[in-house]
């Protein structure tokens, strides 16, 4: 049973699994081990690893060089000993070399090829800008788009999918102005035979395309599939 998936900077899918009795551990004060299995696929399957000890029970997994990846749990709780590891690093081999903690409220995890994490937490602020750090430097955009869960983006051209759930299909498609980013197109995304997108689907922004993983398929949509 896949109980995480995500999309890491080559572009490749890589997916958690455990057995289906094993998926009820998921409160975070009772995390009791089970064994998962990580693939990688290219988009066939490359590459597969077990952890036999695995303890998160809400992972994220993003790949790290040297074969390893990295698991964080999107809760964290305090306890009298202090509060949890929630981000673990596993060798090629299974075995945890790193703990840390994230904090709580994870909701998306991204690594780069040269093994930089950014982690991305819950929607409680109040504003929605488009911010870009590049080389130590912060740059901003007024935004009028509210809510996203999926940021594809080319330049000047961005593309936000989804949001809260009556905006859950929406794809958006714009440019970053002077100091703002205006909208050039807003569509609904659907699946290639017409059906709407099945609301178990996750969808997942890495540079210029966003991925689309349903319960057995896997899709990508560019932004040069867009109309310009």
């Amino acid at each position: 049973m896949r109980i995480s998936e995500s999309i890491g900077p080559l572009g490749e899918l890589l997916a958690v699994w455990t057995a289906p009795a094993d998926r009820a551990v998921k409160l975070p004060e009772v995390r009791a081990s089970r064994p998962v299995r990580v693939t990688v696929h290219v988009p066939e399957m490359a590459v597969a690893a077990r952890i036999p000890d695995f303890r998160l029970a809400h992972p994220r997994v993003q790949p790290l060089p040297d074969g390893r990846v990295l698991m964080v749990d999107a809760r964290c709780t305090w306890r009298s000993e202090g509060p949890d590891r929630n981000a673990i690093v596993y060798d090629s081999d299974g075995e945890a070399v790193a703990e840390q903690t994230f904090g709580d409220g994870i909701d998306y995890v991204q690594t780069t090829r040269n093994g930089e994490i950014w982690v991305g937490y819950f929607d409680e602020g109040t504003e929605w800008p488009v911010v870009r750090i590049h080389d130590g430097g912060v740059t901003g955009w007024r935004n009028e788009i509210r809510s996203a869960t999926a940021l594809a983006v080319r330049g000047s051209r961005l593309a936000f999918y989804g949001g809260y759930p009556v905006y859950r299909d929406r794809l958006v498609a714009g440019v970053l102005d002077d100091d703002r980013f205006r909208v050039t197109g807003e569509y609904r995304l659907v699946l290639p035979d017409g059906q709407e997108m099945p609301r178990e689907a996750r969808v997942f922004g890495r540079g210029a395309d966003l991925h689309v993983v349903t319960r057995d398929d896997w899709y990508r949509l560019g932004l040069e599939d867009l109309p310009g």
